[in-house]
């Protein structure tokens, strides 16, 4: 029986293919036979037989791979390649994003054709994001189908832009024109949390924008709790353009008047800071601010009387860089009872930085250093305390007990022998 190959020298390829075919039918995984009738496809550049090569795309080399799909793209069939890439999986990663990066005429072209042959084309760049999400070729090639009908949607408004954006977007969820002008429709029709979804969808670099900046602003007041509107407003502020500043101060006033009548009085401190940032003579916002921090001072002194440990910690996280000197003195012991050190060392340190001698916070940090072995410090601190206050007894202790531990080098002058006893 003549073999394949000499049917395919003597150039009688119908019947060559037919023996591959009869081979491949028997074992699909026959390397040497599929092989042969990719060349024959190739060559003749017939899309059934590279159809059923795409079968077992794996088992090919490289190049012949590299031309299979380079026929198939300029073909246009789609389905096959479509096929062969959720087939191959991560293989396709390989060979396929590559070679049409090779063979970018078609994506290049991707805004003409019919609507069958566009949608065909949608669908290969779409199988190409799904296993490279950041092609270059793929995603313009995608973007440039939709070109025509975004310029035409620009000339709509309301309902009828929306719509328009919104098909769009069904077809290339991250097509940036689309999500822009959907947001925009959504913004002129009051549904505000609509156009924070299409607005939060975008890239990092639009949102720097300022018109992209504001309508971002606007739309998350009403889809965003009011902390995270402050975010939103602090990112913005950092950007320190004079459009956003502008932008930063009318946002802000808007948040200050939501959290003050939802009695959030945190959040009345952040959003006022914000106001008083770009105005510091705002007075609606200083009176604001200061109310707001006489409530949490009262809510924090109650829930210190009552000992309720989560309410404390709560209530000193949202005051803690604006509670008086008060109430951080009493958040402070309040703290170094529930064995908290870290919390009230930390209210020691802010309240130290306004009041050098506050004979308070001296003496916490020195019962702190003490604790931790740390004697040079607990001494100094604890002869802080007693300069005001010179019956102190838990100070006079810890000078006792840390001058013990010091040599007499170690120890202040004012420190003598007598001062202290080993235990």
């Amino acid at each position: 029986m003549i073999s394949a190959q000499t049917i395919t020298r003597i150039g009688d390829h119908e019947s060559a293919i037919k023996i591959y075919m009869d081979i491949l039918s028997e074992r699909p995984k026959d390397k040497p036979a599929l092989a042969a009738l990719a060349r024959i496809g190739i060559s003749r550049k017939n899309i059934d037989i590279l159809g059923t090569v795409a079968k077992q795309a794996g088992l090919l080399d490289q190049a012949t791979l590299a031309s299979l799909v380079g026929l198939l793209l300029r073909a246009d069939a789609v389905f096959v390649l479509r096929d062969m890439i959720l087939r191959e999986g991560i293989l396709a990663a390989d060979f396929v994003a590559p070679t049409v990066r090779r063979c970018h005429s078609m994506l290049r072209n991707t805004a003409g054709g019919n609507d069958e042959s566009r949608a065909h084309r949608a669908l290969l760049c779409h199988c190409i994001l799904d296993i490279a999400p950041d092609d270059a070729s793929a995603r313009s090639g995608l973007a440039r189908l939709f070109e025509k009908e975004l310029v035409a949607a620009r000339k709509l408004s309301g309902s009828e832009l929306r719509k328009a954006a919104a098909k769009v977007l069904d077809e290339d969820p991250r097509n940036a024109e689309a999500l822009r002008l959907h947001a925009a429709a959504c913004l002129d029709m009051g549904d505000l949390a609509s156009a924070y979804v299409s607005l939060a969808r975008l890239p990092n670099a639009d949102l720097t924008q300022p018109r992209i900046s504001a309508q971002f602003v606007v739309a998350s007041s009403a889809s965003r709790s009011l902390e995270e509107q402050v975010d939103d407003l602090r990112r913005l502020d950092g950007s320190k353009t004079d459009k956003n500043a502008v932008l930063v101060h009318r946002a802000s006033r808007i948040g200050l008047k939501a959290a003050s009548t939802a009695g959030d009085y945190a959040a009345v401190i952040a959003f006022a800071d914000l106001v008083l940032a770009q105005n510091e003579g705002d007075v609606v916002a200083v009176k604001l601010r200061s109310a707001a921090i006489t409530q949490l001072n009262r809510s924090l002194q109650k829930a210190i009387r009552a000992g309720v440990v989560s309410q404390v910690e709560a209530l000193w996280d949202s005051i803690a860089n604006v509670a008086d000197v008060e109430v951080s003195g009493a958040a402070m012991r309040f703290f170094l009872r529930t064995k908290d050190y870290g919390r009230a060392e930390a209210i020691a340190e802010n309240l130290l930085l306004i009041e050098r001698e506050n004979s308070i916070a001296n003496g916490v940090k020195a019962k702190l250093h003490h604790e931790r072995g740390e004697y040079g410090q607990a001494l100094h601190r604890a002869m802080t305390v007693l300069k005001n206050n010179p019956q102190d007894l838990a100070m006079m202790r810890i000078i006792q007990y840390a001058g013990a531990r010091l040599t007499p080098a170690q120890r202040p002058k004012s420190i003598s022998a007598n001062n202290v006893r080993n235990r």
